[in-house]
């Protein structure tokens, strides 16, 4: 699974729009969505942050 640091880095080095061969960084804000809702839920498995 990805990490928030991952993530992080990815975006920096603006390696989303490499990879894709994009002209220009594509939106990645639900990819952050869904990695903050992962890393919320595996530190604190009892409470559910998806819908």
């Amino acid at each position: 699974m990805p990490t928030m640091q991952a993530y992080e880095t990815a975006v920096r080095r603006k390696a989303f729009r490499r990879a894709l061969r994009l002209d220009a960084e594509p939106d990645t804000g639900d990819l952050l969505l869904y990695l903050q809702r992962h890393e919320q839920s595996v530190n604190n498995p009892n409470e559910s942050s998806l819908p």
